[in-house]
Formats: structure tokens, sequence, C-alpha cells
């Protein structure tokens, strides 16, 4: 035996390898029919189910920023984990958190008040959010462990481009379907996008369940005090919180300031959203390499200090400034694809590997606090603001100091990272 052969990690036997060919496919497969479960019930589909019950910006807010509140369940959805097994709660939660949309299927036939038809809608989102959020959880633990250090990587990232174009496609196809049902219609078109919403995620659990099983190991039950105990996660802590804050204030006016600010319809949203995911396939892959380079936390900060300058774009952003969004979406998808690469990639670096699920889980429960919070405040502050401001001479949309106010605490996120990851670690194997 050479000693290359011997120092060579052994490759799984050929069954394995065929199996693992197939779990590649089936995740693949799985993400891009979960694209089109988010596309036919969330994001634009869900702005415009508030919309056609009546809801408040406030309530449209609150419905924007249950995906991130939702976030909160990432500590009890680890100890479930660690009870059953990552495939059993991952395969129950993913089929459980599709069947609310049969409610909204439904609600046009159903002889409900403006505020009980609001209620259904909010009931749907909420446990949704809920069940897909246990179902996330349970698939970062399952899916990652299947491949070895070197290939992860590339299996994820594939997966990932896969689910971005998938995710445009279905985004833009929601948009002109809606665009093309207006008015009375357009409650029974967001009735038929339920319905498709509840089969493809009928679907995406399906290929969930073509995944190899996880491999057997002994999971230690994850302690948010523990988590909390450690100085260097507690420093990211406030980076975490102050980043998803101010995801949360922009998230919560932009879709709805382009519908109804700038009289743009469901098209031009969904494009705008197409051209983001776009941006993230083309950046992932240099951000990737600058990753391996130099590191989680000084990623963040880049991408971070890049991303603040975004909302102030909205300031001079008018209904024929087609440039304007467009160089919007293609820098916003671009800088936040280091972010999300690198946001994975931190635990990696700053905590053993039997500590990284309640690290995980930390991170994830405050961002998402953060992030609804931040959203509600902005939800109930749109509904407060003046509609015209004048500043230094110029007439301002009232909503716009909003998107100032969010692209400061974008620089704030990126102060408190530069000093939380001034003297980052080393990258490390995952």
């Amino acid at each position: 035996m050479s000693v290359d052969s011997a120092l060579t990690p052994p490759r799984p036997p050929r069954s394995a390898r065929g199996r693992l060919r197939r779990s590649l496919l089936a995740t693949s497969l799985e993400a891009i029919a979960a694209e089109w479960v988010t596309a036919c019930a969330g994001g634009a589909a869900l702005t415009a189910w508030a919309l056609q019950v009546g809801a408040s910006p406030a309530l449209v807010a609150l419905l924007a920023a249950l995906p991130a509140l939702a976030q909160v369940l990432h500590f009890p959805a680890a100890r479930l984990t660690a009870r059953h097994g990552p495939r059993r709660v991952a395969l129950a939660a993913s089929i459980a958190a599709r069947q609310p949309y049969l409610a909204l299927v439904a609600l046009p036939f159903l002889p409900l008040t403006r505020t009980g038809a609001q209620l259904v809608v909010a009931a749907v989102a909420v446990s949704s959010c809920a069940l897909a959020s246990i179902a996330q959880q349970a698939w970062m633990i399952w899916t990652p462990a299947l491949y070895r250090a070197p290939v992860r990587s590339r299996v994820l990232g594939r997966r990932a481009g896969r689910a971005a174009v998938s995710g445009a496609a279905a985004s833009l196809a929601v948009g002109v379907f809606l665009d093309g049902h207006a008015g009375a219609a357009r409650v029974h078109a967001l009735s038929l996008l339920a319905i498709l919403a509840w089969a493809a995620g009928l679907l995406a659990a399906f290929w969930l369940a073509r995944q190899a099983p996880p491999p057997r190991r002994e999971r230690a039950m994850p302690s948010a005090s523990r988590a909390l105990a450690d100085g260097g996660v507690r420093r990211v802590l406030g980076y975490v919180c102050a980043w998803n804050a101010a995801l949360g204030i922009t998230a919560a006016i932009t879709a709805l300031h382009m519908l109804q600010g700038l009289h743009l319809g469901f098209v031009a949203v969904s494009v705008h959203g197409a051209g983001v995911a776009a941006g993230c396939l083309l950046g992932a892959p240099l951000w990737g390499k600058m990753l391996d380079r130099f590191g989680a936390g000084r990623v963040l900060v880049a991408s971070t200090a890049g991303a603040a300058s975004l909302p102030f774009l909205w300031l001079g952003i008018h209904a024929g400034s087609v440039f304007t969004l467009a160089l919007d979406a293609a820098l916003g998808g671009t800088l936040l694809a280091g972010q999300a690469l690198a946001s994975v990639a931190l635990p990696l670096q700053i905590a053993p590997r039997h500590r990284r699920a309640e690290v995980v889980a930390a991170f994830s429960t405050a961002g998402g606090l953060s992030f609804a919070a931040a959203s509600l405040a902005t939800g109930v502050l749109s509904d407060k603001l003046p509609l015209f401001v004048f500043i230094a001479g110029r007439v301002l949309l009232g909503r716009k100091l909003l998107f100032a106010a969010g692209g400061a605490v974008r620089l704030a996120a990126a102060a408190l990272g530069l000093r939380a990851f001034g003297r980052a670690p080393s990258p490390s194997p995952a």
C-alpha cells in the first residue's frame, strides 16, 4: 500500500455513493418544489391576500415578519430533533406546514366578515411559518451531515443555485398571474395559488423523503444558557440583532411601497425579486472564494457595509426609475449572498461540533425576534407618518424616511460586526 493511499480517506462503497447521488438529486428537486410553495403562498401572494382582506400596514408588516419571527422556535425544534431524529421531525413538520393552505382555498366561499377573513389569513400564515421553521431546523441537522466536508459546500451550493432559478421563475409566474386577475377575480386567483402551494408542498415532502437517512449519532440536548454564557457568542449576537432589525425595517415596506407608493404591479415586485435571486446566483461563487480566504467574520462585515447603502437608493426611486430598481436588485442579491453564506459558515468557526446546534438556534432566535420587532414597528410607523415630508427643499413620501432608517441601522450593524470580528478566527474545516 502506498503512502498516498494510506493517507487518503477511504471512499464510500459504490452502493453508498449511488445512494448519495440519488440523495443529491432528491435534495435539489425538493428545493425547486419548495420555492414554488413560497411563491404561491408567501411573498407577493401573501401581500395580495393581506390587501384583499383589507389588512392595515401593521398587519401586512407582521405577516412579512412571520418567517423570521418563527425562528424563535429553533431551540424547541432542536430539542425535538435531538429526541426524535432529524428525518422524522423534518418530514412530519414539512407535510404539516402545507396543510393550512387548504383554509385559503375555502376562504372566498366562507361567509366571513373582514375581521374574520383577516384572522383566517393570519392563522394560516402563523401556523405554516411555525411548522416550516421546525422543518428547517431539522433539515439543517440532517442534510449537511450526509456529505463529507470536501464536497458539502459544492452540494449545498448547487442546491442553492437551482433553488434560486426556480424561485425567480416561480415569483415571476405568480406576479404575471396576479396582475392578470384584478378586481373580483383576484380572490379566486389567490385561492388557486393556495391549491398549487399545497400540491407543491406535498411534492417537496416526497422528494425530501427520498433523501438518504442521516448518520446515526448521539445528539446532546441544546441549552440556551450554555450558548449565552459564551462571550464570543454574545458579541456576535449584537451584530445579529442589528442586522436583522435593519432587514425587518426594509422588508416591511418594500413590497407595499412598490404597490401603493410607486403604483407598480405584482409583476414588477416579482421581477425585482427575480433580480435579487439572479444577483445571489452570480455573486455566491465569488463570496465562497472570499470566505475560504478571509473567513466568515470579515465577509460578514464587508457584505453588510456594502448592503448599508442600498436603502438610501430608495430615497430617489420613483415610478419610472427602472434602472435604479434594477441596480438595487442586482447589488442587493450579490451582497446578500455574501452575508447569507458567511452567516451559515460562522457557527462552524466559533463553536465546536457538539455545540453548533445551540449556537445556530441562539442566532436564529435573536435574529427572528429583532426582525419581527423592527418590522412590526415599521408597519405601525408607516401608518402614522405624514404622506409627504419636505427635506432640503425636496418633497418626499413620508414612507421613504423608513428606508433611510433601515440604511442607518445597517451601518450600525456593520460597526458592531467590525467590533465583534476585528480579530476573526481563521477559517476552519466544517
